[in-house]
């Protein structure tokens, strides 16, 4: 059967609208066990051989627009082939999660919430115990998890576009390994003035050496616990959303984004924009923790949303929510800066003098760990995605980090 652009475009946006509200109502603890599985045998049409063919013949002989968004379509495509593979050990994962609890002091801390609730700890003993027993748990997802890699990177392979690294960056027509490179020149330009920093910190804050420092130490200097009183989420909220109600980029009711700050007990720690419907339907979901990790988490993920909820309704699904996901990441990026900027730290927090430039310059630190932390990873996944072994590769995991971040991190 020789399917047509506009019936996959339109089944294609059903599934993604149906597997985003999946993902948020999972992620936001209002169900247990996801149905991912169901959803991608649900549509006979698109989990058919017929489908990537189809395209593939129509690509073949399309240019200009048609071939830019027949690309974007088969980048997609490729992507729910190999999703579709991972899909039942993504059920069993998050129902996994969700019923996984560390006893403490008496009582059930679920896992889901251990990481951000550990970093408000204010006894690092403490922290560093409840960390032991995170990891303790997170052992059992290891065969899991090894699975989990091996059935994707099959799955890309299927396609015939070569490894999974080559397939992804032929279908999305960007080199992630020379973007890893660039990172590597990155990290080697910023390493002094970045453990300058890691050092300083270190001791003002915790009084401790670099040679001690573990990841929940840094988790625990994002918390920054000390200046609650000025990162006040619903002040900081409503500030913000005074500013763009003055420039016309959000309306009285929200501009039809919805808020989910409910605190529930298998509600996942962080925050994520959940784009259901493109324009019509973008959800902020915040498991809040108080202080700035609310208000940081907030506002990167304002921004996605007012990129979905301003993009133009009647452009076709590729325009409107496929293609380059930079594109709207730029807009979370955007407002998270906010959270740096001191002009408007002083109007919305009330922070000033010497407490601003320390927090500021606390704030840049993070800011560039994250970063380095990120290129670190990145050059992790590409080894395991192109290793036969990947069970042997916890220790890799373990220097990659320490050396791009200076925060031990536990190999498992």
């Amino acid at each position: 059967m020789r399917l047509g652009v506009p019936e996959i475009r339109e089944r294609a946006e059903r599934f993604d609208s149906a597997l985003e509200e999946e993902t948020y109502r999972t992620r936001a603890g209002l169900k247990t066990r996801p149905e991912f599985r169901a959803l991608f045998n649900a549509d006979a049409v698109l989990a058919g051989p017929d489908l990537i063919p189809s395209i593939e013949r129509r690509l073949a002989e399309a240019e200009g627009e048609d071939e830019r968004c027949l690309r974007m379509l088969l980048e997609w495509a490729a992507g729910f082939h190999m999703r579709s593979a991972i899909a039942r050990l993504d059920d069993e994962y998050w129902a996994w999660e969700a019923s996984s609890a560390l006893e403490r002091d008496g009582r059930a801390l679920p896992l889901r919430q251990m990481a951000r609730s550990v970093a408000s700890e204010s006894e690092r003993a403490v922290r560093l115990e409840s960390e032991v027993g995170r990891n303790e748990m997170l052992e059992e997802l290891i065969p899991m998890q090894i699975d989990r890699v091996a059935r994707a990177r099959d799955a890309m392979a299927d396609l015939g576009y070569g490894s999974f690294v080559e397939a992804k960056e032929r279908l999305c027509g960007f080199s992630v390994r020379n973007l890893a490179a660039d990172l590597r020149r990155f990290m080697d330009e910023t390493r002094d003035a970045y453990f300058d920093l890691h050092t300083y910190h270190l001791k003002r804050y915790l009084d401790i050496s670099a040679a001690e420092a573990e990841v929940t130490d840094r988790r625990w200097l994002s918390r920054m616990s000390w200046l609650d009183e000025y990162f006040d989420r619903p002040r900081v909220i409503d500030r913000a959303h005074q500013d763009l109600r003055e420039m016309g980029l959000l309306t009285e009711d929200g501009h039809g984004i919805e808020r989910d700050f409910e605190a529930r007990p298998l509600k996942r720690a962080g925050s994520f924009c959940a784009t259901i419907e493109i324009p019509d339907r973008v959800v902020i979901c915040l498991a809040p923790t108080g202080g700035r990790p609310d208000c940081v988490s907030y506002m990167r993920e304002l921004g996605l949303a007012l990129h979905a909820v301003h993009t133009d309704p009647d452009l076709i699904y590729e325009y409107r929510a496929l293609g380059d996901a930079s594109v709207s990441q730029a807009f979370g990026i955007l407002f998270y800066r906010l959270m740096q900027n001191r002009t408007w730290l002083e109007r919305v927090t009330g922070l000033e003098g010497d407490a601003l430039e320390e927090y500021l310059l606390l704030a840049r630190f993070l800011d560039l760990c994250r970063q380095r932390r990120n290129a670190a990873i990145l050059s992790y996944e590409l080894i395991v995605l192109g290793s036969s072994h990947t069970s042997d590769l916890a220790d890799t995991y373990v220097e990659l980090l320490l050396e791009a971040t200076g925060f031990r991190h536990d190999p498992r």
